[in-house]
């Protein structure tokens, strides 16, 4: 579990369980120490779509206006990605980008991100640090980078998964990252577990610096994303993460074990 401020980077959370007791350490595997928030790699699955639909979004405002129609399958030469629900092949008929996230649509989302090429969609995901290490913690840490073919080795099929989530990996740290910038209007922000070291007389001996760079997404362009986000969240696929406390947004996502 993470929680980062998306405004300024500070980690307000870093939780992995299992947990081990540090006075204890020898009686526990080295799987239970890893700190997983920046080690562990994994197909993202449907949380890429909000990345690839503001990508979309950002080049194509006019996609707002344009329908697709999903029948369930998107077949191509070599292969085909579904719709699925409880198992089973579902259409979802015709929507629009709003609700192709609503509905965690893989055929929508796949005909919306053929209206950019592979050079740009790529362009976006780099800019979106899902091929760095985050740096959160310093060298030595574990921290791993993800993985993201290069764009020279990209085939036909890199672009049908890559809206769906599938054939690269990323980081629970750098998702979570990828996720600030689509709230806070483009900033790709630098996560910071330190916020101040304070010596015994009170003086500060370090602070955390808000470090960030900027990305090509529009703000107004992410507002309307956003709203799609909450829409996930109020009526779609992430109904259980609603509250009455706060207003949630999100994108929910299932990765697959090869």
């Amino acid at each position: 579990g993470l929680m980062m401020d998306v405004e300024t980077g500070e980690m307000l959370a870093v939780a992995n369980l299992p947990d081990y007791d540090p006075n204890y350490y020898f009686r526990d595997s080295a799987a239970t120490k890893g700190n997983w928030a920046i080690r562990l790699n994994f197909e993202p699955g449907s949380t890429m779509k909000v990345f690839v639909a503001a990508a979309v979004l950002n080049e194509r405002p006019d996609i707002l206006n344009r329908r697709f129609k999903c029948n369930g399958e998107f077949k191509f030469q070599g292969g085909s990605v579904r719709c699925l629900r409880r198992g089973k092949v579902h259409a979802h008929g015709d929507l629009d980008l709003f609700g192709i996230i609503e509905h965690s649509c893989n055929v929508g989302i796949i005909q919306a991100a053929a209206l950019i090429d592979d050079a740009t969609l790529y362009k976006y995901l780099v800019e979106l640090g899902f091929h760095e290490r985050t740096h959160v913690l310093p060298e030595g840490s574990g921290e791993t980078a993800g993985y993201m073919p290069d764009l020279n080795n990209w085939v036909e099929a890199t672009h049908y998964y890559t809206p769906i989530g599938q054939g690269f990996s990323v980081t629970p740290m750098q998702l979570l990252r990828g996720f600030g910038a689509l709230v806070n209007g483009g900033s790709l922000l630098q996560p910071s577990i330190m916020k101040r070291i304070v010596a015994d007389t009170g003086i500060t001996l370090d602070e955390m610096q808000i470090s960030s760079r900027p990305t090509s997404l529009q703000g107004d362009k992410l507002k309307s994303l956003n709203r799609m986000m909450r829409a996930v969240v109020t009526a779609g696929t992430g109904r259980a993460a609603n509250l009455k406390e706060i207003e949630v947004i999100g994108k929910t996502g299932t990765a697959q074990k090869s």
